[in-house]
């Protein structure tokens, strides 16, 4: 894994358990840029990059936010108000 352009690092190698073949990735920082890219490695050594780089932008869930308790609306030039 390389953030924002630095220097690449390993992120997961399954030498513990190596019958996982999947990671979640966690504290990324929403806007950085992150590279990936993906070897397997077992008792004969490590492989040939088996895919290209993967380039992801990390983003966050918008907050979660109430909802509205009052809504109004305009229609046909008459005003409405609705309370939900």
């Amino acid at each position: 894994m390389s953030k924002d352009s630095d220097a690449w690092q390993l992120a997961y190698d399954g030498s513990v358990q190596p019958e996982i073949r999947q990671f979640r990735f966690e504290d990324l920082q929403a806007g950085s840029v992150y590279r990936f890219k993906v070897w397997s490695r077992n008792e004969r050594g490590i492989s040939d990059q088996a895919s290209s780089e993967l380039e992801v932008i990390a983003a966050t869930y918008p907050p979660k936010m109430d909802p509205p308790s009052k809504v109004s609306a305009t229609i046909d030039g008459l005003q409405s108000a609705i309370t939900l």
